[in-house]
C-alpha cells in the first residue's frame, strides 16, 4: 500500500467517524432527555405538559427545518455549515445544562434542534460527496447504525447520569463528543464548493417549516388532546395551508427551495415513501411493544427493555450489510429482503399467544424487525442522494424528513389503535391482559399494511446506478 493510499484510507476513515459521531448524537438526544423529565419536573416544580416540552421542541426544530438546512448545504457548501452544526449542537447542550428554568432549556434545546438538524440532513449528503461510490452504501450502513445505537442507549446513559450524577449531565455529555468531532471535522473534511446554483428561498423554506412543524404537532399531540380538539384540528388546518401555498411557492418561483420535478423520478419518490412506511411501523411497534410485554405479558420494566435492545443490536449489526447489499447488487434486493424481514416480524408479532413458544417467537421477530429497519436506509438513501448529484443536501434532507414524519405519524397511529381497545377502562393501566394483547394486535395490522406496502415499493425501485463523483479524490483547496 502506497502513502497516498495510506492517506486516503484515512481521510475516509475520519470522514465517516465525525459523520457517524454527529448522528449518534443527534439521535442520542431524541431519547436520552425523555427518561429524566419525570426528575426535571420535580426539580423546577411544573407538570408534565410543559416538562413535555423539552422533548417535542428539539424533535420539531430538527424535522421542520431539514430541508432548509439541506438546501443551504447546495448552496453553500458542506464543511462550513455541518461544523457549524456540530458547535452549535455542542454550545446549545452546555446552555442547556447550566440553564436556570424551563423555559431556559426549552429555548436552548430549539437551538440544540438546529444544531442537530444541520448534522442530519447533511451527514448522508458528505457520505455521497466525498466518499468514492464503491463504499458509498457500506458507508451508509455505518451511519445508520450509529443512528440506532444513539436511539438504543439513550435511555440507558440517561438513567445512570440522571441517577447517580445529576439530571444536567444528559447535556454535558454532548459537549467533549462534539469538540472532539468538530476538530476532526475541520482537519478531515474537504474544503468543498457550493453543489448547486440559485438563491435560498427564504420565503418557501418559511412555509414549509410552518406546514411540517404544525403536521408534527398535531401528530404528537392528537391522542393527548383528542384528535377532534379545535387545537388539533387547527394544527392540521393551518399544516396542510402552508402545505399547499408553500407548492403553489416552488412552482411560480424561478429559484424554488425544492425542485418539484424531482418527483417525477420514480426511483426519487419510491425510497421516500417505503422509508415513511418503513419508519411508521417500526416506531410504532416500538411504542407498543412495551405496553404488550409490561401489561399484556407481565414482564418487569428491566426484562422488556432487555428484549427491546435486540431490535437496536439487530439493527445496527445489518444496516453495514444493507449498504454493502447496495454496493455490490444496487437497491431492490436490499429493500426487497428488509421489507420482508419486517413483513415477517410484524406476523411473527400476530401469533404472539402460541403457548409456550411466546418468547422464542418475540426474539426473532424483534431480530427480524431490527434487521428490516437497519437494512433499508442505507441503499435507500444511498439511490435517493444518487438521484441528485448536484442537490446532495436537498435530497439528503428530503429523505431524513419522510423518516422523521414516519415516525411521528407511526406512534400516533399505533398509539389510537392500541388505545382504542381500552375505551371500557379508566386507563390502560386498568386494563385486563386479554385486553391489552388484543389492542396490540390490532396495532400490528397496521405494521402488517405498512410493510406489506414497503415490500410491494421495493419491487418496484429499479437498480439504477447513482452517480460516482467524489470529491474525495479532488485535490483540497
Amino acid at each position: 500500500m502506497t502513502i497516498e493510499d495510506r492517506a486516503r484510507k484515512d481521510s475516509i476513515r475520519l470522514i465517516l467517524f465525525v459523520v457517524c459521531a454527529s448522528i449518534f448524537m443527534a439521535n442520542l438526544d431524541t431519547t436520552i432527555v425523555n427518561i429524566s423529565l419525570p426528575t426535571i419536573s420535580r426539580y423546577f416544580g411544573v407538570g408534565t405538559g410543559e416538562v413535555s416540552w423539552i422533548s417535542l421542541s428539539y424533535f420539531l426544530a430538527v424535522t421542520s427545518l431539514l430541508l432548509a438546512f439541506g438546501r443551504l448545504g447546495d448552496l453553500l457548501g458542506f464543511r462550513k455549515l455541518f461544523l457549524g452544526g456540530i458547535l452549535i449542537f455542542a454550545f446549545s447542550s452546555f446552555l442547556c445544562a447550566l440553564a436556570p428554568g424551563i423555559t431556559e432549556i426549552i429555548l436552548f434545546r430549539i437551538l440544540q434542534g438546529i444544531g442537530g438538524g444541520i448534522m442530519v440532513a447533511l451527514g448522508p449528503a458528505i457520505i455521497s460527496a466525498f466518499l468514492p461510490q464503491a463504499i458509498r452504501g457500506k458507508a451508509l450502513g455505518y451511519v445508520m447504525a450509529s443512528a440506532s445505537i444513539g436511539i438504543a442507549i439513550g435511555p440507558v446513559i440517561g438513567g445512570f447520569l440522571t441517577v447517580y450524577i445529576g439530571w444536567r449531565w444528559i447535556f454535558l455529555v454532548n459537549v467533549p463528543l462534539g469538540i472532539v468531532a468538530a476538530l476532526i471535522g475541520y482537519k478531515a473534511l474537504p474544503r468543498d464548493h457550493p453543489h448547486a446554483g440559485g438563491s435560498f428561498d427564504l420565503l418557501g423554506a418559511g412555509l414549509i417549516f410552518s406546514s411540517l412543524a404544525m403536521i408534527i404537532y398535531g401528530l404528537n399531540q392528537g391522542t393527548k388532546l383528542g384528535w377532534g380538539s379545535n387545537t388539533i384540528i387547527g394544527a392540521f388546518s393551518l399544516g396542510i395551508l402552508f402545505a399547499v401555498g408553500f407548492i403553489l411557492r416552488e412552482k411560480r418561483y424561478s429559484k424554488p427551495l425544492v425542485d418539484l420535478k424531482l418527483f417525477n423520478n420514480l426511483n426519487f419518490v419510491l425510497p421516500n415513501l417505503g422509508a415513511f412506511l418503513m419508519l411508521l411501523a417500526f416506531a410504532g411497534a416500538l411504542f407498543a411493544l412495551p405496553f404488550y410485554m409490561e401489561l399484556g405479558r407481565g414482564f418487569s420494566t428491566v426484562v422488556a427493555s432487555l428484549f427491546l435492545t435486540i431490535t437496536s443490536l439487530a439493527a445496527a449489526v445489518s444496516a453495514p450489510i444493507g449498504g454493502a447489499i447496495y454496493d455490490r447488487r444496487g437497491p431492490r434486493l436490499a429493500c426487497l429482503t428488509a421489507s420482508a424481514s419486517t413483513l415477517l416480524a410484524f406476523l411473527l408479532f400476530f401469533f404472539l399467544d402460541a403457548g409456550g413458544l411466546q418468547k422464542i417467537i418475540l426474539v426473532l421477530a424483534l431480530a427480524l424487525m431490527g434487521i428490516g429497519y437497519g437494512m433499508y436506509a442505507p441503499p435507500t438513501l444511498s439511490i435517493v442522494v444518487g438521484q441528485c448529484p448536484k442537490e446532495r443536501g436537498l435530497a439528503s434532507s428530503i429523505m431524513m424528513t419522510s423518516r422523521d414524519i414516519g415516525v411521528i405519524a407511526g406512534i400516533a397511529l399505533f398509539e389510537t389503535v392500541f388505545s382504542a381497545a381500552t375505551q371500557g377502562s379508566t386507563s390502560i393501566h386498568q386494563a385486563s391482559s386479554q385486553t391489552v394483547a388484543l389492542g396490540f394486535h390490532h396495532a400490528v395490522a397496521l405494521g402488517i399494511a405498512a410493510s406489506l406496502m414497503a415490500l410491494i415499493i421495493s419491487l418496484m425501485i429499479k437498480n439504477k446506478a447513482s452517480d460516482s463523483s467524489s470529491t474525495i479524490h479532488k485535490k483540497r483547496g
